[in-house]
């Protein structure tokens, strides 16, 4: 059994790896795996742990340019993520709009009237 985290929330920014795929995946909302991706995906390591099992093994990579390190390592890591599409952003934002909107509509977030009681 795993032990009990402490921690109370996820992470704010940290590399997709740092997620297993299958949690990701499945229990991810599209909302969060958007807040996680807009600034770029970010991968830490390769997919094959006998890449960084050891030291001597991680000075092949550990120093290579981000584009290269995606290149050889990163997109074969991100094949194991369901990233948003960009339909999915679009409705992301939209339905963010509409909220918006009705809540202009219907004035505000509503409690206190203004009024005196």
């Amino acid at each position: 059994m795993p032990k009990q985290s402490k921690l109370l929330a996820l992470p704010k920014s940290v590399p997709i790896d740092w997620f297993d795929p299958i949690y990701w995946n499945e229990h991810l909302t599209l909302r969060e795996r958007a807040n996680y991706t807009q600034d770029g995906t970010h991968v830490a390591l390769p997919r094959d742990p006998e890449l960084y099992s050891t030291w001597s093994a991680c000075v092949a990579w550990k120093n290579l340019p981000v584009k290269e390190f995606m290149e050889k390592y990163g997109n074969d890591v991100l094949t194991q993520y369901k990233l948003p599409t960009e339909e999915e952003l679009e409705q992301l934002d939209q339905y963010d709009a509409e909220q918006v909107e009705d809540q202009v509509l219907s004035g505000g977030e509503g409690g206190d009237d203004g009024g005196d009681d």
